[in-house]
């Protein structure tokens, strides 16, 4: 989070989405079990969702992989698109997407750690 922090906001220069290729998450996802002693099941609720709702449940394995799938994308526009566009692909992608991951495999591993 503190390079999210200390990265400047930025407007993107292409005008089209990410023009990255998108990379196959399953052998990452598959490669991630293995540092799963038991399963990598992690159990969460909406935090708008309310009091009725039901818990939903992923995968610690399958959240590390769409993590690396979503900083792929930033990696290929430093390689391949300016440093303006893969900056606000960094940003995006945490505030929008993989930051909502990050987090949510951060605090299971807490838990497993810890608890």
């Amino acid at each position: 989070m503190r390079i999210y922090l200390e990265t400047p906001k930025v407007e993107p220069q292409s005008d089209e989405a990410s023009r990255a290729p998108r990379i196959d998450e399953k052998p990452l996802a598959l490669g991630a079990v293995r540092f799963f002693e038991d399963d990598d099941i992690i159990w969460f609720v909406d935090p708008r969702g309310g009091a009725e709702q039901q818990p939903m449940c992923t995968f610690a394995s399958a959240e590390l992989a769409e993590i690396a799938g979503d900083l792929a994308k930033v990696l290929w526009e430093f390689e391949h698109g300016t440093v303006a566009d893969a900056i606000w692909e960094f940003r995006f992608g945490y505030e929008a997407h993989w930051g909502d991951h990050l987090h949510r495999v951060r605090h299971y591993l807490h838990g497993i750690m810890f608890w």
